[in-house]
């Protein structure tokens, strides 16, 4: 799955109308549906799949809590390249960033990590895992994404001394899967390099295992540290 997000604003404004039970706070479809309501034309692309089906595939625990649906639910998951908005390039200086969620790129997982802003306007980091372009009928334009927090560098560490920031998945109480979030494509900062703590890799693992190869336990999510690559602008 590719998601190019295309940072630009259009003067067109569109804006749907999605039923919220009478008490109750808006979904996470409705907010992603009308946080992208500026999009000249909403589309979706992709596969349709239940909400069960994708959470067991992706090993992704607490998915249907997370988009606030049932197991039997149907999203529509992008899949190839997806244009959020104007699919047709222009001039004025657009930024144009690709967020990649692929399961299996050439033999291994692909997925980018993001800088996005929560709903109550604070600065988050997260791995992007699935692109939903629909929620039943209702297109929408959302990021299923890990969260993950800062934690404290190591003395000494020469990537803390360039502002590299030290990472580490946010843990649930249960289960392997990290927490997730989800985040309506507009509240999407700009895509980040994430890179393994290697040296703290290596003395667990040693030379030889590459992350892709190791199972993913509790433990192991629990254990692991990621820095911020100051030194790419993505």
């Amino acid at each position: 799955m590719v998601l190019q997000l295309l940072m630009d604003q259009s003067r067109h404004r569109v804006r749907l109308q999605v039923p919220v039970e009478k008490g109750a706070g808006p979904t996470v479809a409705a907010v992603a549906a009308d946080a992208d309501g500026d999009a000249p034309k909403i589309r979706r692309h992709g596969v349709p799949v239940r909400v069960g089906v994708l959470q067991q595939d992706r090993n992704l625990e607490g998915l249907a809590k997370c988009l606030e649906l049932r197991n039997n639910a149907v999203v529509t998951v992008a899949d190839g390249t997806y244009l959020t908005r104007g699919a047709v390039p222009r001039r004025g200086g657009e930024r144009r960033q690709i967020v990649r969620g692929y399961q299996a790129y050439f033999g291994a997982p692909w997925m980018d990590w993001i800088e996005y802003s929560s709903a109550h306007g604070v600065r988050r980091v997260g791995r992007a895992r699935v692109v939903v372009t629909g929620v039943q009928k209702r297109p929408v334009r959302l990021l299923v994404v890990e969260r993950a927090r800062s934690v404290a560098p190591v003395a000494g560490c020469p990537f803390a001394a360039y502002r590299c920031t030290r990472l580490r998945f946010g843990v649930r109480d249960v289960g392997v899967t990290p927490v997730l979030e989800c985040v309506p494509v507009s509240r999407v900062l700009r895509v980040l390099c994430v890179e393994h703590a290697w040296v703290e890799w290596v003395g667990r693992h040693g030379l030889e295992d590459m992350p892709s190869a190791i199972p993913t336990t509790r433990e192991e999510v629990r254990r692991a540290r990621l820095f911020t690559n100051a030194f790419v602008n993505m």
